[in-house]
Formats: C-alpha cells, sequence, structure tokens
C-alpha cells in the first residue's frame, strides 16, 4: 500500500474505516445463504501524491477532510489544507463544501465555488494532490489480498471475474471471454490458465491476424508437402497446447469453414494435420476471446450456432475502462513503473473525464507517450501538458459520439450519458470542454 496508503488507511481505520468482517458472515451451515453486505455510501480514497490501494470511507454524517490529524478525513499531502472542504451524504451523492482551502476543491475537473456542491455517485473529488471517488457502495473497496494478481490490477469492478475465474480454474470446461477491445481479455486468460495448474503451456492465436487459408494448418498443423511451400511438418498449436490452455482471439472472425473443424475438435479430443491421416488425442482447453456480439453473428449465419453452444460453457466478461475508472491510479502506476515514473492528480483528472474508447490498450499507449514527453523535458512525473496524444484521440471521435448521443436523446443528458456510457457529471464536464450546447438539441425530431 505504500507509506501514504498506510498513513491513510491507519488514521481513518480509528476512525470510520469498516471492514468486510462486519457484514459478513463465515461458517456458515452448507445450504444457508449469507447475508448480503449492507451498501454503505461514502468516499474512498484513491490517491495521495501517489497511487494507492482504495481506502473506504463509510458516511453516515459530515465529515471533515484536510491535513489536521483531527479531520475525520485525513490526508498526508502537503498541498492539501489543513481544514481543506467538509464532506457529506446525500440520496445521490456526496455534497461537497470548500473550506476556504488555498488550492481549492475540484468535481470532475469543475471547481467547487458553491457550499455543498453534489458530487454524483462515481465521479472524482480532488483536494490538491489527493483523488476520492464518491461511492455508493464504498465496502466494495475494502482491501482484498486476491486483487494482488500481478498483471490484473484493479478493485471491486474485477471482483466477480476473479471470483469466476477462482471458481472454474481447475476444470476443463472451455470458456469465452467477452469484452471491448483492449479491455485485457488476453490478461484475464493467463490468469485462468495459471490458477488452473495444468503442466502444459498458454497458447494463443489471434484468428483475425492470420490469412483465413493459413488458419488450419495453424491450429492443427501439416505434414510435409501438404501444400505448396509446406517444406517440413509442423505440428499445430492445439499439440503444443497439450495438457495446456489455448487461447482463441477473435474467434468471432475465424472463417466458417474452419468452425466445423473446430468443433469437431472440441468434442472428439483429437487432431488431424492437413495432409495427415492420422489422428493425434490431445488434452487441450479451449479459452475463446471476442469482442463481438456472437449471438448476433449466429443470427446472421456467419458463426456456427453449436460451436457457440461448446465454446461458452462459462461466459466472463471484461468490463470497459469506463465502468471502472476507481482503477486509474493504479493502472497508471503500473504502466509508468516500467518507466520509473509517477504521474500527478491533476493529470489523473484529465484522464478521469475522458471517454476511453480504446480501453486499456489506450491507456498503456498514452502512458508511454505521456513518460516520453515528460522524460523530454528532463521529468520523472507525467503532468497534463504531457497527456497531447489524449487531446489527439478526444477530439473528433468523441465529440462525435456526443453529438450523436445528444442528437438521439433530444438534448437529454442522462440517456446521453446511459448511451455513450458515461457518469452524467463527466458528460457535463465534457460537453462544456468542447463547447456544446444540449439545448439546442432539444425540440428536435429524432
Amino acid at each position: 500500500m505504500g507509506v501514504v496508503g498506510s498513513r491513510v488507511s491507519a488514521q481513518l481505520g480509528e476512525r470510520r474505516l469498516r471492514t468486510m468482517r462486519d457484514t459478513t458472515v463465515t461458517d456458515m451451515p452448507l445450504g444457508v445463504q449469507a447475508p448480503q453486505r449492507r451498501r454503505e455510501p461514502g468516499v474512498a480514497v484513491l490517491f495521495s501524491r501517489a497511487p494507492m490501494w482504495p481506502v473506504p470511507v463509510v458516511m453516515a454524517e459530515p465529515l471533515k477532510a484536510g491535513r489536521s490529524d483531527t479531520a475525520e478525513v485525513s490526508l498526508d499531502d502537503k498541498a492539501v489544507s489543513w481544514e481543506h472542504a467538509v464532506l457529506e451524504p446525500h440520496p445521490d451523492g456526496i455534497l461537497v463544501t470548500d473550506g476556504g482551502s488555498r488550492n481549492g476543491t475540484f468535481v470532475d475537473g469543475a471547481p467547487v465555488s458553491a457550499p455543498r456542491t453534489l458530487a454524483p455517485f462515481g465521479s472524482l473529488i480532488r483536494m490538491g494532490g489527493s483523488l476520492l471517488v464518491a461511492s455508493d457502495d464504498v465496502l466494495a473497496f475494502a482491501y482484498d489480498e486476491a486483487r494482488n494478481h500481478p498483471g490484473f490490477v484493479g478493485g471491486p469492478s474485477l471482483d466477480e471475474v476473479r471470483a469466476r475465474i477462482a471458481m472454474i480454474a481447475a476444470t476443463r470446461d472451455p470458456v469465452l471471454l467477452e469484452g471491448e477491445t483492449g479491455t485485457g481479455k488476453e490478461v484475464a486468460a493467463q490468469a485462468l490458465h495459471e490458477a488452473s495448474g495444468r503442466r502444459g503451456r498458454l497458447v494463443g492465436l489471434n484468428c483475425a491476424a492470420v490469412a483465413p487459408e493459413l488458419v488450419e494448418s495453424e491450429l492443427f498443423g501439416h505434414a510435409r508437402g501438404a501444400f505448396s511451400g509446406a517444406t517440413a511438418a509442423r505440428s499445430g498449436l492445439f499439440r503444443s497446447a497439450d495438457q495446456g490452455t489455448l487461447l482463441l482471439d477473435e474467434i468471432g472472425e475465424m472463417p466458417l469453414s474452419l468452425q466445423a473443424k473446430l468443433l469437431r475438435v472440441v468434442e472428439s479430443g483429437v487432431v488431424r494435420a492437413v495432409g495427415d491421416d492420422r489422428e493425434i488425442p490431445v488434452d487441450v482447453r479451449i479459452v475463446a476471446a471476442t469482442n463481438r456480439n456472437l449471438e448476433e453473428c449466429v443470427a446472421d449465419g456467419s458463426f456456427r450456432a453449436d460451436l457457440l453452444h461448446r465454446i461458452a460453457a462459462v461466459r466472463l466478461v471484461l468490463p470497459p475502462l469506463r465502468e471502472r475508472r476507481e482503477d486509474l491510479p493504479l493502472l497508471c502506476g503500473d504502466f509508468l513503473s516500467e518507466r520509473q515514473m509517477s504521474i500527478t492528480a491533476t493529470a489523473l483528472e484529465r484522464l478521469w473525464i475522458h471517454a476511453w474508447p480504446g480501453n486499456l490498450r489506450e491507456l498503456k499507449n498514452l502512458m508511454h507517450a505521456a513518460a516520453s514527453a515528460a522524460a523530454h523535458d528532463g521529468r520523472d512525473v507525467v503532468h497534463p501538458e504531457d497527456l497531447r496524444a489524449l487531446d489527439a484521440s478526444s477530439g473528433d471521435d468523441l465529440r462525435s459520439r456526443i453529438l450523436d448521443a445528444l442528437n438521439s436523446t433530444r438534448g437529454n443528458m442522462t440517456q446521453a450519458a446511459r448511451r455513450i456510457g458515461m457518469a452524467r457529471s463527466v458528460l457535463y464536464e465534457t460537453v462544456k470542454r468542447l463547447r456544446l450546447d444540449p439545448d439546442s438539441f432539444r425540440g428536435r425530431s429524432k
């Protein structure tokens, strides 16, 4: 957790931090369902001069936030005033009142000027160099050792995926990983393979990156002379993954002609190389991944229904980054650690209001570009001005998607935010930054 996180955690633990043990029953008899954990509103401290494991603070009454040891939310941050702000619970979020701080208080990048300004659930509150997220279920942020899987960085948004992986890892059931491009499906496949205990390797094939006429040879191998250019025999990925795991990425792009052959291998457990009559048994667990809706592919005839039923014994959905913004500090810290760099709270604040169409892949590329920009200026800390690539990626594409959403919802910001997959408070800030007028869409026909 680090020095900063440890101090914040210790101080809050004495005052308002509740743990999962308070609301979870252990040693329940078989067949008796444990009571559901009660949802509690509050804030989680995500960043205080550095990324940290989120520290949850339950709010049942107004709390003072600041650098003072007597503040209920005490932040070890010299950029935070002694008594920086007052936070109080509200049915729709957290009410924020700046206490005359020298550096100001911000909600999703907008300065708090009026008393009791609402920070809706899911929005970011910045005080100095510290970041807090308003949450309607803050106990979900309580520290859990299971979240420490290397490379699988994230908080409660990934808990369901982690739990499902732990539950099915030791089985032979095929798994279908679903999610948008860049959401970390390959990382999830690696976590599943490592937890499975299988003795073989994890072997992968991107079905969209290989010419259709070569996919069969890649998967099943070929005999020498099986076709023009086959000067030597090849075993194929199924045999390479024997007693291990085979990841078929972008399986929705697999040619229809090969889907029947894949189905046969999945059902029979034997492979036959191209140009060879021998059938060779293999023990391979199939993990498929896709960013397409395979049910729609079945409906339009581009994917076999029987193959979908076989490979989707278990389905895991990886959430997009816009639905797990609270993980941004840890993710950025992880990506920047490769360059021995860090990031400021104001830079993270800019990242928070981005829509992230490219998800984790976009964030990783952005952090590498920002680190290079900072290093060019002789710094080891990423500042907002280093996020020039963010401005380029945020421009026309984001503007176009917001315009489409506003037009289709006739300026209804709540519906438009839901359509885009963006927090309403973030959409308001983005609309302001792009100088768009939602009122101009009201009254238009859809």
